[in-house]
C-alpha cells in the first residue's frame, strides 16, 4: 500500500484506493467532507475504481463517542455514490484502532454483501433492518408544561403540533428563524403575511383556533440563544416536557449530486441536523425533558439521487441518538419515508403512493410514542425489503459473479489447498470446524476472497456458517458450479428415467414426481441413476421445492431461478387485520386447541384439563361431523392420556386448512366470544412433501387463527412450531430465539415441512408488530410418555429408522446425536408457557442429548440381533434389502444420498439460544428428563405393542 502523491490520507493498492484521512476522536467538518469528495472525484475521474474508507471506531454494539457519529454517517454517502456514480464503488470499513492487520488483507472480501461493515477479530458486522416488535410500554403524557418543535412552521412540524393538541393537554411551542417581537407569540397572532406562506394548510387551519399553540423565534443551531429562550419559555409555560427536532435544509438548491456539493451547501445541512442536534443535547442535559425526537429520513437507508449530503446529515442524527441511550431523556431518531402533507400536484402517482399523508400521521405519531425505548427506527409506508433490494443491495451485489464450469474433483483439490494454506497445515480433517482450527474474521475473509479469485465462485456465507467445514464448503461450491450442458439432452435423459422409475409414459416436464407415484425410495433410485448418467448429485431438499423434470434439469444445468423467494411473496397480513384491543386479563382461561388428536395435541389437552386456572378446553378435531369428532377425541384420550377428567372438555368439528377453520358459522361466532387463547398445534407433518403442498394446512391456517383472535376480543395465540425451522444464526453461530422476517430466506437445507413452519413464524412476526399477543414454542423430536411410553412410533422418523435397522440386522456406526423429549414433559412445558404468557419465542431442545449408537447397544443387550457396520456397508445393505416391508422405506433417501443435506448442523442444545427457555425453567422449577430415565420405558412399550417384531429377538 503506497501513498498517493499530493493527496494527504490517500493510498493505493492493486488498483484500489484507500482513504485513512478521517482520524479517531475528531469530528468531520463541512470543509473536510467537501475536500474528501472533491479528491475522490478527481482520483476516480479516468476509470472505474473501488475506494475503501477505513475508519477507526468502537465496536458497533457498544456505545461510541460523539466524534464517531460523523464517521459512521459516511455509510449513507456510500449508498448514494453507488447510485449516482456507477463507475465508482465506495466501501466504508470500520475497525478497532489497534487492529492494523486490516491494511494487509483483501478488503473486497469484507464487503461482499454490504457497503458498510465493521471488522473485529472474529466477525464482519453489518447493519440489518428488522421489523420492530410490538410495544408493551405505552407512553404516559404529563398534564402540564410544553413540547418544543424545531422547524415548527414547516409541514411536518405543523402536523406534529396538530397531533399534540389533539392527544395531550400540553402547550406546544413552534420554533423557527422567522423573526418574532415577543418571547413567545400565539400562532393565531402571527401576521397573515407569514401564515399565508405556510404549506401545510390542513394542519394550520386546525391550529389557528387553539390557545395552546405558540411561536418562538430562535435558531436551534445557536446553542446559547436556544438555552436562553427555553429558560424564558419555562417561566411562562412551565417545564419543557419534550423536543421534536424537525428543522431541516430542504430547499432545492440544497439537494445536489454528491460531487456537486459545495462546502457552503454542506454547512447548511450541518446547521440544521448536526449543529442543531448538538445544541439540543446540551439543552436536554440541563432541562432533562422526557423525550427528544429527531426527524431523520429514509434516504439514510435507501439513498437517492441528489440526497447524498442530506442523507449524511440525517444519518449523523441516527448514530447520535444511539450515544444518548443511557440518558434520562429518551432520544429516538426516526428515518421517515417521504411526505405529502400539502397534496403536491407535482408528485407522481408512484411517489404519492409511498408518501406519508395526513391520514397516516395520527397512527404514525402514536406508534413513535409507544416505542420510545428504541434509539432508531425506520418508518417505511411499504415493505422496505424489496426497496432495499432494488436500490441498495442490488448495487452492492452487482458485479461479475460468473461461475466457472468446474468439476467436483477440481473444486475439491483447489479448496483443500486454500484451506491448508490459510490454516498453515499440510493435512486437514474435512469435517472439522474451520473456526476451531484457527479461522477468524480476517482468515475467513481471505478464504472467501481466495475462492473468488481462484475458482471465480462465491461461497454462500449463510450456508457455510451452518457448517463451517472443508467438506461442506466443497459440497456448496460443487452444487453451484454451472457445468455447461445441453439442456435438451438433460431433459431427454431425465424423462427416460422418470418414465422408467415411475412406470409411466405420460410424464411431462411439469409432472409432479410424488403425485405420479414417486416416493422416498424411488427418489433414492432416481438420485443414483442421475449420478450415474449425468454425474450430478441430487439434493432432496432442492428437488422437493419443485419435484419436476424441468426443475431438476435447471439444477443440473446451473440455471438458478428466483422461484424460492417468489413463493414467499404472499407472506403478508391483510391491511385490515389488527387486534381489536389488548387481551383481557381474566382468571377464566378458555383454550381452543387445534391438532388436538395427535400425540402432542392429546397431551396438551390433558395438561390443560388438569390445570385449575383453565376453565374450559375446546378441542378442534377434523372429522365428518361432531359425533365422529367426539368419538375420535375420546378414543385418543383413552389411548394416550387415560383417566383424564373430561368435564371441562368440549369437542368441535373443523379443519384448519379451510376458511374460518372449517367451523360452522354459529360455532365460530360463539368461540370468538368465549375463548381467551388459541393453542395452534395442527400441522401436516411430512418430511418429503414440498412447501407449496403443505402451505395451506401448515402456514395459511395461521391467517384463520389470527382472524379468529381479532374477533370480539383479542386472544392470546400460542403456536407450536419446530426447532428444525430455525436457520438464522447470531454472531456466536447459535440459532436465534426470535421470530424470522422475509428479509432472511430460510436455509436451503430446510425441507418443505420446516419451511412451512418458518413461513408461519414470518406471519406471526408481522402480527406481533401489530400488537397481537403471541408465544411461539419450538420443540425438538418427541417420544412417548416418560413413564408408560405410549406413542405412535409408526409415524416417527427416529423409530422407523431404528426398526428398519433391526429388520436389516445392522446399523451404521456413525456419530448421530438424537434430541428427544418425552411428550408428557413437553406438553407440561408448553402449557406452562401458555399460561405465563410472556409473548416470547422459546427454543425447546433438551440439554441431555442421546447417541443413536448407545440406543442400538441397549437394544443388543436386550437380545436383539443387530451389529454395527461402516456407513458404506450399511448403505449397501439398505439399498439391497430395504423393500416396501422395511420400516426404512419411506425415509431411506435421507440416509442413502451422498449429498444429503442432513450434513447441515441440526439445532440442538449446544448451538441454540435458549435464554427465554432457561429463564422460564428456573422460574417454574422444571427440568428436562434425562434419556436414561425414560428410554427403557419407551422400548418396553414398543415391545408390548410388538413394534419391533418378535422374530428379531434371540430365543
Amino acid at each position: 500500500m503506497s501513498p498517493v502523491a499530493h493527496y494527504s490520507g490517500w493510498y493505493q493498492r492493486e488498483g484500489q484506493l484507500i482513504y485513512r484521512g478521517f482520524h479517531p476522536r475528531e469530528s468531520i467538518t463541512p470543509s473536510q467532507l467537501s475536500a474528501f469528495l472533491e479528491q475522490l472525484e478527481r482520483l476516480t475521474a479516468d476509470d472505474s475504481k473501488t475506494c475503501y474508507i477505513l475508519v477507526q471506531v468502537t465496536h458497533p454494539t457498544m456505545s461510541h463517542e460523539l466524534s464517531e457519529c460523523y464517521q459512521r454517517a459516511l455509510s449513507s454517502l456510500t449508498t448514494v455514490i453507488a447510485q449516482e456514480a456507477p463507475h465508482l464503488t465506495v466501501r466504508l470499513i470500520g475497525h478497532h484502532p489497534d487492529d492494523e492487520r486490516i491494511l494487509t488483507t483483501d478488503l473486497d472480501a469484507f464487503t461482499q454483501h454490504a457497503s458498510s461493515v465493521y471488522v473485529d477479530e472474529q466477525y464482519v458486522w453489518h447493519k440489518t433492518l428488522v421489523p420492530v416488535q410490538a410495544s408493551s410500554e405505552p407512553y404516559v403524557w404529563q398534564h402540564n408544561g410544553y413540547v418544543m418543535i424545531t422547524g415548527g412552521l414547516g409541514k411536518i412540524g405543523l402536523s406534529w403540533a396538530q397531533y399534540l393538541i389533539e392527544h395531550t393537554q400540553l402547550e406546544v411551542v413552534l420554533t423557527g428563524r422567522k423573526p418574532g417581537s415577543q418571547v413567545v407569540t400565539l400562532l393565531s397572532d402571527l401576521p397573515q403575511a407569514l401564515t399565508s406562506q405556510l404549506e401545510n394548510r390542513q394542519a394550520l387551519s386546525a391550529l389557528l383556533d387553539s390557545s395552546r399553540v405558540h411561536y418562538a423565534s430562535v435558531d436551534v443551531a445557536d446553542g446559547p440563544a436556544l438555552m436562553s429562550k427555553v429558560d424564558e419559555l419555562n417561566d411562562q409555560l412551565g417545564p419543557l416536557r419534550g423536543v421534536i427536532h424537525c428543522a431541516a435544509y430542504t430547499a432545492l438548491e440544497g439537494l445536489k449530486p454528491v460531487f456537486s456539493s459545495p462546502t457552503s451547501m454542506i454547512a447548511q445541512h450541518y446547521q440544521a441536523k448536526v449543529d442543531g442536534t448538538l445544541a439540543l443535547a446540551s439543552l436536554c442535559d440541563k432541562h432533562q425533558p422526557d423525550f427528544c425526537l429527531l426527524m431523520s429520513s429514509i434516504s439514510t437507508q435507501l439513498g437517492g439521487f441528489n440526497l447524498g449530503v442530506y442523507a449524511y446529515a440525517n444519518q449523523f442524527m441516527n448514530d447520535f441518538a444511539f450515544t444518548r441511550s443511557h440518558q434520562s431523556t429518551r432520544w429516538m431518531s426516526i428515518s421517515w419515508d417521504g411526505w405529502d402533507l400539502q397534496n403536491d400536484p407535482t408528485l407522481s402517482p408512484d411517489i404519492k403512493a409511498l408518501a406519508i399523508n395526513h391520514q397516516d400521521c395520527d397512527n404514525a405519531f402514536s406508534w413513535v410514542f409507544d416505542h420510545l425505548s428504541l434509539s432508531h427506527c425506520v418508518a417505511s409506508t411499504h415493505d422496505i425489503y424489496p426497496r432495499l433490494s432494488e436500490w441498495v443491495t442490488h448495487a452492492v451485489a452487482n458485479r461479475d459473479d460468473t461461475t466457472k464450469a468446474l468439476s467436483r474433483e477440481t473444486i475439491e483439490r483447489k479448496v483443500t489447498e486454500i484451506f491448508c494454506h490459510l490454516l498453515g497445515v499440510d493435512h486437514i480433517d474435512p469435517n472439522r470446524n474451520f473456526f476451531d482450527m484457527g479461522g477468524e474474521s480476517i482468515v475467513f475473509s481471505t478464504l472467501v476472497a481466495e475462492i473468488r479469485s481462484q475458482l471465480s465462485m462465491t461461497l454462500p456465507l449463510h450456508a457455510f456458517m451452518n457448517e463451517p467445514t472443508l467438506s461442506h464448503t466443497i459440497d456448496l461450491l460443487a452444487a453451484s458450479s454451472s457445468v455447461s450442458r445441453d439442456r435438451g439432452a438433460v431433459v431427454n435423459t431425465l424423462t427416460s428415467l422418470f418414465e422408467e422409475l415411475l412406470d409411466s409414459t405420460d410424464v411431462t416436464g411439469s409432472s409432479h414426481f410424488f403425485e405420479c407415484g414417486g416416493d422416498s425410495l424411488v427418489f433414492t433410485q432416481l438420485a443414483k441413476r442421475v449420478k450415474q448418467t449425468l454425474d450430478f448429485n441430487v439434493s432432496l431438499s432442492e428437488f422437493i421445492d419443485a419435484p419436476t423434470i424441468d426443475h431438476l434439469a435447471d439444477l443440473i444445468c446451473g440455471r438458478h431461478h428466483e422461484s424460492e423467494s417468489e413463493q414467499y411473496d404472499d407472506l403478508g397480513l391483510r391491511a385490515d387485520l389488527w387486534p381489536v384491543s389488548a387481551p383481557a386479563e381474566t382468571d377464566e382461561r378458555v383454550f381452543l386447541v387445534t391438532g388436538a388428536t395427535g400425540l402432542l395435541g392429546i397431551n396438551l389437552v390433558a395438561q390443560l384439563l388438569h390445570r385449575h386456572d383453565v376453565a374450559h378446553v375446546v378441542a378442534l378435531v377434523r372429522a365428518k361431523d361432531n359425533a365422529h369428532a367426539i368419538q375420535r377425541m375420546l378414543a385418543q384420550l383413552e389411548r394416550f392420556a387415560p383417566d383424564t377428567d373430561t368435564t371441562k372438555l368440549r369437542v368441535v368439528c373443523g379443519n384448519v386448512a379451510e376458511p374460518k377453520l372449517g367451523l360452522e358459522p354459529s360455532c365460530y361466532e360463539q368461540l370468538s366470544q368465549e375463548i381467551t387463547d388459541v393453542l395452534h398445534n395442527a400441522a401436516h407433518v411430512n418430511h418429503i412433501l414440498d412447501y407449496a403442498t403443505l402451505k395451506a394446512s401448515n402456514t395459511l391456517s395461521m391467517l384463520s387463527v389470527l382472524e379468529l383472535a381479532a374477533q370480539c376480543r383479542q386472544k392470546h395465540i400460542h403456536f407450536v412450531s419446530t426447532l428444525a425451522c430455525v436457520s438464522e444464526l447470531n454472531r456466536h453461530n447459535h440459532y436465534v430465539e426470535s421470530l424470522p422476517t422475509r428479509a432472511i430466506q430460510p436455509a436451503k437445507h430446510l425441507n418443505g415441512y420446516a419451511r412451512s413452519k418458518w413461513a408461519t413464524e414470518v406471519l406471526l412476526e408481522q402480527a406481533v408488530a401489530r400488537g397481537f399477543s403471541v408465544n411461539v414454542v419450538r420443540p425438538s423430536s418427541l417420544v412417548g410418555h416418560s413413564l408408560h411410553g405410549t406413542f405412535n412410533a409408526d409415524n416417527d422418523h427416529i423409530w422407523l429408522y431404528v426398526k428398519g435397522c433391526l429388520q436389516l440386522g445392522c446399523y451404521p456406526v456413525i456419530d448421530n446425536e438424537i434430541n428427544i423429549t418425552p411428550v408428557d414433559f413437553m406438553s407440561q412445558l408448553i402449557v406452562t408457557i401458555c399460561l405465563t404468557n410472556q409473548n416470547k419465542v422459546y427454543n425447546l431442545p433438551t440439554p441431555y442429548v442421546a447417541q443413536m449408537n448407545d440406543l442400538f447397544s441397549h437394544l443388543a443387550t436386550r437380545g436383539y440381533q443387530i451389529e454395527g457396520v461402516s456407513l458404506a456397508e450399511w448403505r449397501q445393505q439398505a439399498t439391497r434389502n430395504a423393500d416396501h416391508n422395511n420400516a426404512l422405506y419411506p425415509i431411506l433417501s435421507y440416509y442413502l444420498s451422498d449429498t444429503s443435506d442432513d450434513d447441515v448442523i441440526a439445532p440442538d442444545y449446544g448451538n441454540v439460544v435458549v435464554d427465554n427457555t432457561h429463564a422460564l425453567l428456573q422460574a417454574e422449577g422444571l427440568n428436562f428428563p434425562q434419556p436414561e430415565q425414560f428410554i427403557q420405558h419407551l422400548i418396553e412399550y414398543l415391545e408390548l405393542v410388538n413394534f419391533f417384531g418378535d422374530h428379531h429377538v434371540q430365543s
